[in-house]
Order: structure tokens, then sequence, then C-alpha cells
């Protein structure tokens, strides 16, 4: 049987139903929509997934090493969903873009469309049905701006996420420790599993696919060698930062408040760079028109001196430059010790936790992840933790092995605001209490104490004015410190000058804050000598003397007698010292405390071990009981500065008063309020022991 030619049916028939099965599915499957006006392009990118990084490059911004690569940027995201050159064009010129070199050099901005669109593998394509600019098919949300590369699928995920970062714009470099950062939406975030989220979105955004876990380890080890080798340094910083006489305060993402000496308001463009850490939460915007005496509604202080205080302290933690004291809240049960202290800190650096832990391994890294240090319900702290608290105020620096496997260092240096609260103070050592302000709170009555709830909803609904009310003071203080001369400082002297001007600001006058901070430092001093039994014994021994010289096995011998008569158990207590050898190292603890007291202590080197001698000051204590405020103008008033170096010593002491090496502790620095501050050549303690530059 002879089969009929058909061919022209058949033909017919392929045409009809078979043409379009080479053709992808969804939205590439038609391409018959009308073409998009310039604004529905526009409108199209800045509605996908990526419009926000679509929006910033389009307007002009982003982070790129030259012009030409935002050109090109911007040019791959336009080609996407339209492949017009000339519309392309014209909407690259209406963009934010826009330099005089497209206009001048009229090839140099064809090529750069042409380039993109002969490396386009994925354009945009409506989907069937689709309108120019409505939909029936896919979100326009879900669409993509692949890479453009033609080879890019072929690359690995880590190499193409590499890619993607380099084309971001997103600066790297190292802060001041030499730790690889990346800079995205003006905050650091560092090139560990850090970055591991902002690697992730780019994939997505990009790709629209996820990323496993060694893709996101090697890309973000790449580029933290990447930004070690660029040599570009970066200082950052924890919620605060101090440049140029100004004060930046980090409110959230993107958003920063200068405080300088003309007010405050928010900067969108900083010159300085703050660290993304995941435990703070952002504060709310300051408003004006506030009062710190909203403190005062909160907070059950006991005197007109602490309710001052309080509000100096509040005013000046936002200072990250300088040493401020450690904030101790005490008072009896019920009268809200923790509560002020989550005041202060929910005020001006919230986080999650909200406290810290004492824990010796892991204190450091906890502190760093906060700007002020809460340690709440602390009676007692161990001398690791005491060490670690002094120098957190002056500024510490330290360093933890980063792995077991390796012997690569993470560093930490910061210097924090730290508060703390207890019945009693939770140390009594001298180092410590002379970085303390301590503010005294009274029992709550029960008929005026509010609900938890309240409180806090009272406190957030004025959170904002507090934060301005609290920048107005420390505006006004840096204004008012520029002209400030005060006739003596605290222990903690940059702060003590920014407190006195806030009290000028405030209106309270200078000698107030002078006045205050001799209430501070009785306080101060009373903590001390009651935690000392060897300061109590020498107090007491030397109440009928004018002066004593002995061996320190001597004098060792005889304070315990004296001990024992004020109900000190010698032999329990573990201040006191054991065997005359501890002797003076006990007693250079508490030497300021004994000189507020009128004793003058040293130490010399003798025939059969060292010699101490104990004198009773000719003019007894500095002008006046240590227990009363010292007259305007008297010797006592001037002994109220920094405490004296190892080169130093109190008049009418020996030349080895404090020792050679002066009453350091633990943290380096010499406690004591009232030691002048007398500078001291080697010619000068030469001539005054007879040439001997070590004394007798």
């Amino acid at each position: 049987m002879k089969i009929p030619e058909r061919q022209a049916e058949l033909d017919a028939l392929i045409t009809e139903h078979l043409t379009d099965l080479d053709k992808p599915p969804g939205r590439h499957a038609s391409a018959t929509a009308p073409p998009m006006t310039d604004t529905e392009v526009v409108s199209r990118a800045e509605g996908a997934k990526n419009g926000g990084e679509f929006s910033v490059v389009y307007g002009g911004g982003g982070q790129f090493k030259s012009d030409s690569e935002r050109d090109l940027s911007l040019a791959r995201r336009l080609a996407f969903w339209t492949q017009d050159e000339a519309q392309i064009e014209r909407i690259m010129f209406g963009s934010g873009c826009v330099r005089a070199k497209w206009s001048k050099h009229r090839t140099y901005l064809r090529d750069t469309i042409a380039k993109v669109l002969g490396g386009l593998t994925e354009p945009y394509a409506p989907s069937e049905g689709e309108t120019s600019f409505g939909h029936s098919g896919a979100d326009v949300g879900d669409a993509v701006e692949p890479k453009s590369s033609s080879s890019a699928k072929k690359r690995s995920q880590a190499d193409r996420l590499i890619d993607y970062a380099l084309e971001s714009g997103a600066e790297l470099f190292v802060d001041q420790a030499g730790a690889p950062h990346v800079l995205v939406v003006g905050e650091a975030v560092p090139l560990s599993t850090g970055a591991y989220k902002w690697l992730r979105t780019l994939m997505w955004d990009l790709e629209g696919i996820s990323v496993g876990g060694e893709a996101l380890k090697t890309a973000a080890g790449t580029l933290a060698a990447f930004a070690s080798r660029n040599g570009r340094v970066r200082e950052l910083h924890t919620r605060s930062a101090f440049h140029e006489g100004a004060v930046y305060y980090h409110l959230g993402k993107s958003r920063v408040v200068r405080i300088n000496r003309d007010g405050w308001g928010r900067d969108e463009n900083p010159p300085v760079v703050f660290r993304s850490v995941p435990n703070l939460k952002p504060l709310p915007d300051p408003e004006p028109g506030g009062s710190l005496d909203q403190l005062e509604e909160l907070v059950n202080l006991k005197t007109d001196g602490d309710k001052r205080l309080l509000k100096v302290y509040a005013a000046t933690v936002a200072l990250p430059h300088v040493a401020r004291p450690i904030l101790q809240t005490t008072g009896v049960m019920g009268s809200g010790k923790s509560t002020a202290g989550r005041m202060i800190k929910r005020a001006f650096d919230p986080t999650a936790p909200e406290t810290v832990s004492i824990d010796q391994r892991e204190f450091l890294q906890k502190a760093s992840h906060s700007y002020i240090v809460m340690l709440d319900n602390q009676n007692s702290l161990p001398g690791w933790a005491v060490d670690t608290i002094c120098r957190l105020v002056t500024g510490e620096g330290d360093s933890k092995r980063a792995l077991y496997t390796d012997d690569e260092d993470f560093i930490y240096e910061m210097r924090r605001a730290v508060v703390l609260n207890g019945i009693n103070p939770p140390t009594d050592r001298g180092d410590a209490q002379d970085r303390t302000l301590p503010v005294e709170l009274d029992r709550i009555p029960d008929t005026e104490r509010r609900s938890e709830e309240d409180l806090w909803e009272v406190f957030d609904e004025g959170h904002g004015r507090l934060l301005g009310a609290a920048f107005d003071a420390l505006a006004g203080a840096i204004l008012a410190r520029e002209t400030l001369e005060l006739p003596r400082r605290p222990r903690l002297a940059d702060w003590g000058e920014y407190a006195a001007a806030v009290y000028e600001a405030l209106g309270w006058g200078a000698e107030q804050f002078l006045e205050d901070w001799d209430g501070v430092v009785r306080t101060q001093n009373q903590a001390t000598l009651d935690g000392s039994p060897v300061a109590q014994a020498i107090t007491a021994f030397m109440e009928n003397r004018g002066d004593y010289e002995g061996s320190a096995s001597d004098l060792h011998a005889k304070l315990e007698a004296r001990a024992e008569e004020l109900n000190i158990d010698v032999r329990r207590d573990k201040a006191w010292p054991k065997s005359p050898s501890w002797l003076w190292r006990r007693m250079k603890d508490v030497l300021p405390v004994l000189a507020a007291r009128g004793v003058i202590a040293s130490n010399r080197p003798g025939e059969a071990g060292s010699v101490i001698s104990l004198k009773k000051d000719p003019l007894g204590p500095p002008d006046g009981p240590p227990d009363g405020p010292p007259d305007p103008g008297s010797r006592r008033e001037k002994c109220f500065q920094d405490p004296p170096s190892a080169s130093r010593m109190l008049p009418g002491g020996s030349a080895d008063t404090y020792a050679e090496s002066g009453s350091i502790g633990s943290t380096g620095s010499i406690s004591g309020h009232f030691a002048e501050s007398l500078p001291r050549t080697r010619k000068e303690k030469e001539a005054e022991n007879g040439g001997n530059p070590h004394g007798a």
C-alpha cells in the first residue's frame, strides 16, 4: 500500500502545536507584552527583593572602589529589566550617579552598557498574560538580578560569594587590634561567623538560592585575608565614640547622635564606625524638652547630694574617652538598688542579657558586648574581679586564645562604665573605693511602692525625653569645661572636670560639686577604714602617741595587742598580716586613709630588717577631722589632687614614704585622696638624704 505524501499538513501541525516546546516555562515563556516605560523599569527594580540595594546605587550611594564600578553596577541592574540600550542610558542620566564624564565622553557610557548587555544571560521577561506593569504570574518581588558573567554558575558557591561581596562595594578593613571586618550599612561586621548573615543575603538576592556552611566559611576567610592585605585600618567603637570634641552616640542601625558644645542632633554620616554587636538593643530617638529630674521620680535617693551626683553620672556616662567612676547604688533591703542600676543601664545601654555574671574565663568577653557593665546584687567580689573592674574603668587590655587548636590570640581593648549594687560595698579595697561613686537610696515605704509594670511603663514613656535631657546637660558641660578652673580634682581627674562642668551647666556651680565630692571621699575612706583591721589598729595605736619607730616585728606585735582590744580576730581575719614581713604590704594599701586620719607612715631598711615609722602630722588631720569638709583655701583642700606616684610623698613623710614602689595595688595605681602631688627629682632626694637617693 502506498502512503500518500502529506508533508504540508505535517508542517502545519508542527507549527501550530510544537514550536514553543523548547522555550522555558513561566515568566520567560512569552515576550509579547509591550515595553516598559523608564518609570516602570525603575519601579520594578525598586520592588524586587534586592530593591533596597538598587535604590542605594540608583541614588548615587553604595561603597565602591571607583565611580566606574558604580556605573557598571547600575547598568547591570537595569539590564536585567530592559535590554533597550537607549532606555538604560536615559535612566542612568536620570539617576544620582550622573557625572560630567558621561556627557564629555559619550562613548564611555555606551560602551559600559554594551559590555553589560553582551554578558547578560538571563534577562527579565514578563510571564504569559502579564501586561507591561500589571502581572498575573510570579510576584515581581521574587525577581532577582543574576550574576552577569556567563560562567558564573560554573564556579563554586564560595567563589561566587566572594565575587558578589567584592562587587557590592562593601569596605574591607581591619580594626585597631588587627581583626578583619566588613562595613555593612555603616556598621562593622567581623569577617567570621558574624558575616554569614550578610553573605547569605547576598547569595539569595543575586541568585535566589541558599548557601551552605562550608561555602560561607571559605568566603568569609578569604575576604578576611583581603581585609588584612589591603592595609586599611579603622578604629571601632561600641555604643559611644569621641572625635574632635564631639561625642557620637549609637542609638541603633544607621542612627547616630552627635553631641558637642553647640547641642545635639542626628548625624547621617558620622566620621566614626561602630561595631555590630548583636547584644546591643536599640535606643529611642532623644527628644527635647526633658529634664534629669525624671530620675528623682523613678529612684528614691536619700540626699540632695546623691540626687545631684546621679544626674551628673547620667550626663557623663556617654563619655567613652574618660575613666568614669563605678556607680554603686547602696541601701537597705527594699530601697530599689537593683532598679536604680537597671534604670541607668536601660536608659543608655540596653542589652541582652542585661547583667554580667562573675566568671573569670568569660568576664572580659561579656563586658566587651556592652557599653555599661552591670553587676547586680554583689555583696562580695573575688580579688581578680576587683582588679579587672578597676582596669575596665581606666582602660583594659587583655587577650585570650582564639581557638584551642592554634596559638592565635583574641585581643580585648576597652574602657567601660560599671554599675554595681549591694546592701554593703562588695569590696573595701582602697584602689576600688577611690574609683567608686556611691549613691544611697532610702527604703521605699510600702504605701508608695509601685509595681514593676507601672514603673517601667513610666520609664518607657519618658525614655526619649530623659536621653534628650542627658545630652543637653552633656552639651552644656562640653561648653562650660572650656573655661572651667578647679582648685582641686577628684581621683578620676578628667571625669571630675566634666562633672564640675555639668554642675555649672545645670546652675549648681563647680563649688557645689567639690562639696558633694568631699562627702563621697568621706564615704570612700570610711569604707576602706572599716574593711582594714590594720588601719583600725594603727589609728587606735597612735591615738596617744606623737610618733613611733621600730622594727616590723616589734610593731606587728604591738598592733596585734591593740587589735585584740578592738575585738579584731587577728587569727581568723584574712586581711590581717600573719607575719611581720606582710605588715608593710598591708599598710601600703591604706596609707592615704591613715594620712586622712593625721598619721604619716614610712618604711626604710634597717640592719636587722625593715624599720617602720609612724608620725602624727604636726598639723593634725588635714585642717580638721576627716569627717568634716575642708576649709576653703586650706591645706586639706589643696590635698585633693591625683594620688601620688612612686616619686611623690606626703608632706612630713620621709624619703621612703609610700616606699620606693609607691602604694600601688594590682591595678597599677595608688589609692587615696589626701596626698599632695609634689614631684621630686633625683637631686632633690639626694639632697634630702645626705647623697643617698634611697633614703637613710
